[in-house]
């Protein structure tokens, strides 16, 4: 009776509020210190100088407006650059408290939200649809990735890439085998003091928390990138505001040179540096290239 009253207790143990709690603080440490720290905080930058650079560019467009210039607006690309402070701040904190699991929810919703944005820019319909689903529930205005990549392969457009990894996404945010956290600590709560660090660690290298974290840092990153190019359109869009009367009256240009400059060497940094927790795998490098070519394309429709 009592050894069977053991086990169901530290079943109760394992998963409990509490157990998860003391993991969270093993996880947060975790972060704070060594390769993911050094990762994230590379992230948290990367994100933060194209933060600044769009900006930059939507006051450059505000002046360019008041003076009279002409640029097409997109109401649905501006939605999704002035939403990215806060998404990727959310991916952030979760990653640092080590809920890859949940973050990966939130990377899914901002792919879906950058494509959509990237189609709305060179496609009209998409703008129009959006616009539209605003005032209306009405499901003939819903935008999928579907529609739009189905679009693109009609248009002869390649998107293999960014559709497989779209379904990565979705696999790993709907209700699959692959959208699971890793399970709490085991009999964390029964620890004291170094046991419970010791356990903590042996768990860390054992389970399958490093590489589940360093895909996730990937799917991050590869968003960031995406990010990048609908903001250098903005900037194709608010290039010459001044309109050639004064050169360069607010000085933008050398510091948007400068903040660009700061964001190459940061991916190359970041992609030495997650090299190691992939064992120098080339090919994961390959396919991120492969998804940045197809994003970066020409989408426009006939």
């Amino acid at each position: 009776m009592d050894y069977k009253l053991n086990k169901v207790q530290n079943v109760e143990i394992q998963f409990n509020l509490a157990n998860l709690k003391k993991s969270e603080k093993y996880f947060i440490k975790l972060m704070k210190k060594g390769k993911f720290s050094e990762l994230i905080s590379l992230l948290e930058e990367i994100s933060d100088i194209q933060i600044r650079l769009s900006g930059i560019f939507m006051n450059l467009l505000d002046t360019k407006y008041v003076m009279g210039g002409a640029f097409v607006k997109n109401v649905v690309l501006n939605n999704a650059l002035l939403n990215q402070p806060y998404i990727n701040n959310s991916v952030f904190l979760l990653l640092r408290h080590g809920y890859y699991g949940s973050a990966r929810v939130i990377l899914r919703q901002n792919f879906e939200m950058l494509v959509v944005a990237k189609a709305s820019e060179e496609n009209k319909k998409y703008k129009k649809k959006w616009l539209n689903k605003r005032k209306t529930s009405d499901l003939t205005y819903n935008i999928t990735l579907g529609d739009v990549f189905s679009q693109m392969g009609d248009n002869r457009k390649q998107t293999q890439n960014l559709e497989a990894h779209w379904k990565d996404l979705c696999d790993m945010s709907h209700a699959t085998a692959f959208a699971q956290q890793m399970l709490i600590i085991p009999d964390l709560e029964g620890l004291r003091g170094g046991s419970r660090k010791k356990e903590f660690y042996h768990w860390v290298n054992s389970s399958k928390f490093i590489p589940e974290m360093a895909m996730t840092l990937d799917f991050a990153f590869l968003n960031f990138l995406f990010f990048r190019h609908l903001v250098n359109l903005q900037h194709k869009k608010a290039r010459g505001w001044y309109m050639g009367y004064v050169n360069d009256p607010f000085y933008s240009e050398d510091r948007i040179k400068e903040l660009k400059n700061r964001y190459d060497f940061l991916c190359k940094e970041y992609l030495v540096k997650i090299d190691k927790l992939h064992h120098n795998n080339k090919t994961i490098q390959k396919s991120i290239k492969k998804k940045v070519k197809e994003f970066r394309q020409s989408w426009e429709i006939k």
